[in-house]
């Protein structure tokens, strides 16, 4: 049942490459499986296991001296004809041995051992090398398990050959089978359409060796750990090669280890088949790629543990089963990938360099150790020992290597955003450069200034020069500061501006003048002398704060100016209430906030915020809703602090506000407490059920938690909108499948309203997709998800490849498949089949997924499917509609859309 779920996920541009990789592999190891038996069964025969780690020395020592030797004289050398020219050469050597099998002799059988170690590290290095070129790391980890299952349908095929072989003729025929095996096999490296760079491009070193390999991974975090995991993966693997051979060897007759070893590759390799149908694909997908690598070392530990513990063939054969499954399917799919993430233009000499010395080096090591054992009593026992202490330490550099594996994607996608910052401290230099701005000619650089010496609580470093500066806009910002702050010291170069030229700044510099130096008698002239609305306005609502003006001539006043008086001195008006913060005006600010003239409503909007009525609260809250005054209504607000959240929260719970003005409640919630207003908007979360308020509220979500790291959100609520806006995005997705399916079944069900409904439900499915990132990052604040999702929205597939690697190893087990098929490149089909519990697939009839949508809780939903409704004309939905039209909302669309279905003398005639 897993392998067509395998061969499904090979597309099409990639089948030829997918092929060609089977056919090699499966080739290769077949080939290789009849040279191992005929090696083994020809070198136990003549020579004692105890003689078996010279064999691992002189593999090591051969391999690296051949890899110094690639690495000088193949540059330029594409990695498809290098690993042709190794299957060529392979095939040659292996022939001659078989040529000569009859003089071959002590040496010549220690040769034999030696140069069959050999090919398999060198040419798998190769194999694999190209595959890292032509696939990213999401295609590997999709097809490398079909592709390994070459290796292990190979390994049984050359079990087969060999059993059968062996049975009839002398272990050295099976010398020639392999050499057949490895000829014919050459040629299905002719299929991969990419050769892989040249050898030239792979690095920087005008002359690459060993040595400049080796200055490469010891520079880098990654490739040393990844060494250091390969170096216990070949030293545990070797100890228990011996033990298992010496255990073998001690109890097989020597004329049945070749039957015995070829019946025991066949059995294993028919393990590891099923592991790689069954067992890889399964482990890849709900697990990350370093649990899958530590499944084999815990195995080997706890055989180890069997072999001290009972002793005997069997457990040997119970140590070595756990090593057959595993380690050419699950060890070595899992194990290669850990190259693909490495830079393409070092991954060559890098891969050739680990798998090389991590593998040969590290049975070299454990060869030393083996030799070193051989003088003690009890060897075996000794061996055993070093088996569970060394699977330990494999244990413990899988886990290590983790961390640097990630970090490896993380460093593709680094540089790709702009990270918020803070505003830094201000130090002496800054100051003095922002004393020196305001003297500027730029009115913008003076006010910036200005807001910035406010904010730092400076404002007594600002001049009282700055009111002699010649712009309106400077003096009326800098007027308002010395009042909030009581600059009293700045009276004289106010009274100046009392006589300036414009009629706005004389009202601000009366206002000014009668919160610093009250002076009721002055005003009074003021107001006898100028004739502008603006000054009369400010000089009123002072007076009248004084108690110099009685209450029914300053409402004369006033009432004449909201209605016959300008603009100016209706601005002029509230901004006087502001600065003078007088209560008793409530209803002239209200009225003040209705009008039609943007400067007109942000003045009343910050004296209502000056004076901090509760009355004042309604009006501001539906100042949220203007473009002009959003902002100036958010920071009076503020001023309110409790009062104003307790009133939000009840405007975000109820339904009759605006949208605009619900949409704008989270952001301002955000701004006025952290921590209460985080708990608010995390309440309303769930029950909301407008898209963009909900969108609204994750978004001020995330920016609290950008500014205020150590703030902690409830995780049991994030938890239930990620499983909400997940299931949110299947149901997009089933919806749209079956309105797709509809139209493909009625054709003439296709028209723009049906195009119009699909392209939205994807865009719907997309947006919570995006929510449901945001709510991952909210949730999981160590990984950052929306740049992930920016990057598998790239068009570099490196990039998507990297991003998507990242998704799968910071996900928990749970949402990692429902949520990555969303975003990688299944099928729609092979997306909806992994939704698991957060959606089950309805098999609705294309009227029923209408009826549904028509009770959409989106406006948008609603509207667009009564539209198809009518396009359609089912009158069976005459009934919905007019529920629909009475509730109010878009009235015009649902009565278009019942405009366009028969009339009911019609229905009911037909």
């Amino acid at each position: 049942m897993e392998l067509p779920r395998i061969l499904a996920r090979v597309r099409r541009r990639e089948r030829r490459d997918v092929g060609s990789a089977f056919l090699m592999l499966l080739g290769f190891v077949a080939s290789y499986q009849v040279l191992e038996t005929a090696r083994d069964a020809l070198f136990l025969a003549s020579i004692p296991a105890t003689r078996l780690p010279w064999v691992y020395l002189g593999i090591a020592l051969v391999a690296l001296a051949i890899t110094e030797l690639q690495m000088r004289y193949a540059r330029g050398l594409r990695p498809r004809a290098v690993l042709g020219g190794w299957m060529a050469l392979a095939a040659l050597v292996t022939f001659g041995f078989w040529w000569w099998r009859d003089s071959l002799g002590t040496w010549g059988l220690y040769a034999v051992a030696i140069w069959g170690g050999v090919v398999t590290s060198l040419v798998l290095v190769h194999f694999w090398t190209l595959l890292a070129d032509v696939f990213t790391i999401s295609q590997a980890k999709r097809i490398y398990g079909l592709i390994g299952a070459g290796s292990v349908v190979g390994a049984i095929l050359g079990s087969v050959v060999a059993t059968a072989l062996a049975s009839r003729w002398p272990p050295t025929s099976l010398l020639l089978a392999a050499s057949v095996g490895f000829a014919i096999t050459a040629f299905f490296t002719f299929g991969f359409r990419n050769p892989g760079p040249p050898g030239g491009e792979s690095g920087g070193d005008d002359q690459p060796n060993l040595a400049a390999a080796a200055r490469l991974v010891a520079d880098d975090g990654y490739a040393r750990r990844l060494l250091l995991m390969l170096l216990l993966v070949a030293g545990t693997l070797t100890v228990l090669d011996f033990v298992f051979k010496s255990i073998v060897a001690s109890e097989v007759p020597a004329p049945e280890l070749a039957r015995f070893f070829a019946v025991v590759a066949l059995v294993l390799n028919l393990l590891s088949l099923l592991s790689q149908l069954a067992l890889v694909g399964f482990m890849l997908r709900r697990f990350d790629v370093h649990a899958a690598l530590s499944l084999l070392p815990a195995l080997v530990g706890l055989g180890g543990l069997a072999v001290l513990t009972v002793g005997g063939l069997p457990a040997a054969l119970l140590l070595k089963g756990a090593d057959g499954s595993l380690r050419y399917s699950l060890q070595r799919t899992a194990t290669e990938l850990l190259f693909v993430p490495l830079d393409a233009r070092v991954r060559a000499r890098v891969k050739a360099f680990i798998d090389v010395v991590g593998q040969r080096v590290g049975q070299a090591l454990a060869s030393l150790m083996i030799l070193a054992l051989t003088a003690l009593d009890s060897p075996r026992m000794v061996a055993s020992v070093l088996i569970v202490v060394m699977a330990g330490l494999w244990l413990a550099s899988v886990s290590e290597l983790r961390v640097h594996y990630l970090d490896l994607f993380r460093r593709r996608l680094r540089g790709r955003e702009v990270e918020p910052s803070a505003f830094p401290e201000l130090d002496v230099a800054s100051l003095e450069t922002l004393v020196q701005a305001l003297g500027s000619e730029n009115d913008n650089e003076v006010i910036a200034a200005l807001e910035v010496l406010e904010r730092e609580d400076r404002v007594r470093l600002v001049p009282t020069f700055i009111l002699y500066h010649p712009s309106r806009a400077v003096l009326e910002r800098a007027l308002t500061m010395f009042v909030a702050s009581g600059r009293a010291e700045a009276v004289p170069a106010i009274d100046r501006l009392l006589d300036h030229q414009d009629p706005r700044v004389r009202a601000a510099a009366v206002g000014a003048r009668a919160a610093l130096a009250p002076d009721p008698q002055m005003l009074i002239e003021r107001f006898d002398a100028d004739a502008a609305p603006e000054v009369r306005a400010a000089i009123a609502v002072n007076l009248l704060v004084e108690g110099a003006l009685g209450p029914e001539e300053a409402k004369g006043n006033v009432d004449a100016i909201l209605e016959m008086g300008p603009d100016t001195a209706r601005v002029a008006l509230a901004e006087a209430i502001e600065r003078r913060r007088a209560p008793g005006f409530q209803q002239t600010l209200e009225a003040l906030a209705a009008e039609a003239t943007p400067a007109v409503r942000v003045a009343a909007v910050q004296a209502m915020g000056a004076v901090a009525s509760d009355e004042s609260l309604p009006a501001l809250i539906a100042a949220l809703g203007g473009d002009e005054t959003r902002g100036p209504a958010r920071r009076m607000l503020a001023r309110y602090g409790a009062r104003a959240l307790d009133a939000l929260g009840q405007a975000m719970r109820g339904s009759d506000l605006d949208d605009v003005v619900r949409w704008s409640l989270p952001a301002t919630i955000a701004e006025l407490s952290p921590v209460r207003g985080s708990a608010m908007l995390l309440e309303q979360l769930p029950r909301e059920t407008s898209g963009m308020v909900r969108y609204r509220i994750i978004v001020a979500l995330e920016g609290l938690t950008r500014h205020h790291p150590s703030l902690r959100l409830n995780r049991s609520t994030l938890d239930a909108a990620i499983a909400a806006h997940l299931s949110r995005a299947f149901r997009y997705l089933d919806r749209r499948l079956t309105l797709e399916r509809g139209a493909e079944e009625v054709p003439e069900r296709r028209t723009p309203g049906h195009e119009l409904m699909v392209r939205m439900l994807d865009d719907k499915q997309s947006h919570a997709v995006e929510r449901l990132f945001r709510l991952l990052d909210l949730r999981h604040r160590r990984e950052r998800f929306l740049p992930l999702l920016r990057g598998l929205r790239s068009e570099s597939g490196e990039v998507t490849a990297a991003s998507l690697e990242l998704l799968e190893n910071a996900l928990s087990r749970e949402l990692r498949e429902p949520v990555v098929a969303l975003v990688d490149d299944s099928s729609d089909r092979e997306r909806l089949s992994a939704a698991g519990r957060f959606h089950e697939a309805r098999r609705l009839d294309y009227e029923e997924a209408l009826e549904e949508m028509l009770s959409s809780s989106s406006d948008t939903v609603r509207v667009v499917t009564a539209y198809h409704v009518g396009e359609l004309g089912l009158s069976r939905f005459r009934a919905r509609l007019q529920e629909l039209l009475a509730t109010g909302k878009d009235r015009a669309d649902i009565e278009l859309a019942l405009s366009r279905l028969p009339e009911e003398e019609q229905e009911r005639a037909g």
